[in-house]
Formats: C-alpha cells, structure tokens, sequence
C-alpha cells in the first residue's frame, strides 16, 4: 500500500510488509505519529508550563529557585495572553514585541527582566527538545540595555561600616585568628587599612 509523504514527488511511498497484520501496524504507526505531531503543535505556553517544570525540578537542587520561579510565571505569565498562544505560533516578532512591551509596562530591570524572560526561554528550549518548534525564536531577542530601569542604589549605611562598628568588627577578627590560626580573617583588617 501507500502511504503519505510530501518528500516524494507524487506525495506518497510505497510500504510493503510480509504479512497483512505487519502492514496493518505500520499503518497504524505511521497515523499515530501523525496524530502525536498535530497533537503537539496544539500545545500551549500554558499547557506545556507544568511538564517544563517538573523537567526543571530534576535538574536543579535549591527548592527555593523553583518556588521563584513558580512565583514568576503567576506574576508575569498567568493573567497574560501569551500563555494561550500555541507553543508553535510564538515568533521572534510576537516575543519581541511582548518582551519590549513588559520591560516598559512593568519598568523591569535588567534583573527582573532577566528572571521573568529566563521561564520563556527554557520552555521554548524544551520545546525545541520535544520537537514541538524547530528553534527557540527568544535565542534572536536583543534588548537595548538603556530601555531597564535603573537599579535604585542602595543605602549608603547599609553597604559600608560606621566608624562606631570597626573596632567592634576589628576586635572579633582577632579573636577568630587567635583561635583558628587561620589567616583568611585578616583580610578585613587589611581592608579597613587600605580603605577597600
């Protein structure tokens, strides 16, 4: 019998197996591969999210980067449009335009946008890995840095000693190199002495 097959030039290939029950499994492989496949372009951004992050949570240790990350997708993802878009409908335009579009709505910065894209990219990876999409159009996406809103700058009192807590700070160095022997604590002190 024939089967369907665009590379040919009359669009089928011939199959031919030894008995009717051999050519009626291939048959019947060949439509549920075809299945598979139309089932996996219907896939969506939503509908693939749970299966990415149980994929993830196998390779990563900290439980506490996952539970970020599940916060992330319901801050940025959940109540958006993208998470019903089909998985193969997701362009480089489509992505360029809605990662722009957040980086202005939400005033991210580089971080914060850093962490919310980092989700849309490993699912697009996995996408790609499930043979759903051919390449992960979000590799393309280039944001111009000067469009993130500036970090705020921290306190001054909380990135430096006061002048009260060095000889605090000095007097407990001291006591942990006595006991350890340990040189590794003198490094503050010399600290304090170039001005580091």
């Amino acid at each position: 019998t024939y089967l369907p097959d665009e590379t040919k030039a009359d669009n089928r290939r011939l199959i031919s197996k030894a008995s009717k029950e051999e050519l009626d499994e291939a048959i019947i492989a060949y439509y549920d591969k075809e299945e598979q496949a139309k089932q996996r372009k219907q896939i969506t951004l939503f509908g693939i999210y749970e299966e990415w992050l149980a994929y993830k949570a196998v390779h990563v240790r900290a439980s506490s980067y996952m539970r970020r990350i599940d916060n992330d997708w319901k801050r940025y993802y959940l109540k958006d449009e993208i998470v019903s878009k089909k998985v193969k409908d997701l362009d480089f335009l489509y992505l360029d335009t809605w990662c722009h579009n957040k980086i202005k709505d939400l005033g991210l910065t580089k971080k914060q946008y850093y962490n919310m894209s980092v989700i849309i990219r490993q699912i697009l990876d996995y996408a790609v890995n499930k043979e759903i999409i051919e390449e992960n159009p979000m590799d393309s996406i280039k944001i111009n840095p000067k469009l993130f809103k500036p970090e705020r700058k921290k306190d001054d009192r909380t990135q430096v000693y006061l002048i009260e807590e060095q000889p605090i700070l000095e007097k407990a160095v001291l006591a942990e190199f006595k006991e350890s022997k340990c040189t590794i604590p003198l490094a503050i002190l010399f600290a304090f002495q170039t001005g580091v």
